[in-house]
């Protein structure tokens, strides 16, 4: 290299690190966790706190690609059956949550986007799959449509901090860093937007096992939402999956959103999942777990139909949710109903520090030792 290339290149490569610089926005979190439960005539505790360490920059002069990433430390700790004999379990984790390049540019009256690296992604019920995932996700949006197309792997996340029904059969979960379960998520979304005030969107997910112990599988989802006048919102989901087209999974929900004066917010709706095979009906089952309520009567295999109702309060720095949630759910072999009631506070006694406090009761009719109390108090300080 000459030193005409050698100065050109110098020049370069300060003036990217002067913009890098010069717009370098970092930060962090720290947080903890406390929580006390009662589950099969069993006191159990939870503790839980974690640092994350946050930074973000554009990459060029123009401000439209920008790097970001997060790092976290966090250890929980479980101790169970306090009242017979005491089992705890000490588990380390170490992450990186997000490793992100993105860029945003003007096209067709609308504009175009690309991220690449490891982000939050979530199919449009968030049912299926809701999590972070490395790949590349590239879109186009104006105003009456929108387009995304999606490819990722899931093999290299780290499985005590993504929560997925599938487990690694190669991990031993002693490690500070566990692979998950290898996917391939390929996905493709449409929309059509602000069409009498509603917009449906149709999106098509499949995911690839690269081992042969856990199944691929397949599911197509659809999202009609929108508002309601001025005085509320509607969302509906439909989700269809399958493992090898022999059957269909189903799942499907509906929430209305009411807004009542400035403070409160009214919600409601239901959902319902299909259950055990039976013919050509088959149980639903996510990528991404999730919990229907908070009791530990386990559902996978039984369908169920759950109307909740809520109610939201948030005025100032507060902010209160009570959700009401009864589950309804029968087969050949188990019937179950109960009653879920969880209450969500949040205060910013600071613009920097949250207090939380939320308690969960689940009373199960059918059987009550799957009766299940909590009580969890939150702290996080953001610097």
């Amino acid at each position: 290299m000459n030193m005409r290339k050698k100065v050109a290149f110098f020049i370069a490569a300060l003036s990217f690190s002067s913009v890098f610089l010069s717009a370098l926005d970092w930060g962090g979190l720290i947080d903890d966790t406390s929580k006390i439960s009662y589950a099969n005539k069993s006191p159990s505790i939870f503790q839980s706190n974690g640092i994350y360490l946050w930074l973000k920059s554009p990459l060029n002069s123009d401000g439209n690609i920008i790097f970001s990433s997060e790092i976290l430390y966090k250890y929980n700790l479980n101790i169970d059956g306090l009242n017979k004999n005491p089992n705890s379990t000490f588990t380390n984790i170490v992450d990186v949550d997000l490793l992100k390049i993105e860029g945003s540019w003007d096209a067709l009256n609308g504009g175009i986007f690309l991220n690449a690296g490891r982000f939050f992604t979530a199919d449009i019920s968030s049912v299926v799959f809701s999590q972070i995932s490395d790949g590349v996700q590239f879109g186009f949006k104006n105003k009456t449509l929108a387009a995304t197309l999606y490819a990722g792997y899931t093999g290299l996340l780290n499985s005590l901090n993504v929560s997925m029904t599938e487990s690694n059969p190669n991990s031993n979960y002693k490690q500070i860093y566990n692979l998950a379960a290898p996917f391939v998520p390929l996905s493709a979304e449409f929309s059509l937007l602000n069409v009498f005030g509603f917009s449906a969107t149709l999106q098509v997910d499949y995911f690839l096992s690269i081992l042969k112990d856990i199944q691929s599988r397949a599911y197509a989802s659809l999202n009609l939402s929108g508002n309601l006048s001025t005085v509320g919102a509607l969302n509906f989901n439909f989700v269809v999956g399958t493992y090898k087209f022999d059957s269909l999974m189903m799942f499907s929900n509906l929430n209305l959103t009411f807004f009542l004066g400035n403070y409160l917010i009214l919600g409601g709706g239901a959902e319902y999942a299909s259950g055990e095979k039976s013919g050509k009906i088959a149980a639903f089952s996510p990528v991404t777990s999730r919990s229907v309520y908070s009791g530990f009567r386990p559902l996978e295999n039984l369908s169920y139909i759950s109307p909740n109702l809520g109610v939201t309060f948030v005025y100032d720095k507060l902010y209160a949710k009570l959700t009401e949630k009864t589950v309804f759910s029968f087969a050949d072999e188990a019937t179950v109903f109960g009653l879920d009631s969880a209450l969500d506070v949040k205060y910013n006694i600071f613009t920097d520090l949250q207090l939380g406090c939320s308690g969960t009761l689940y009373f199960d009719f059918s059987n009550s030792k799957y009766n299940n109390y909590s009580l969890t108090l939150s702290a996080a300080l953001e610097f």
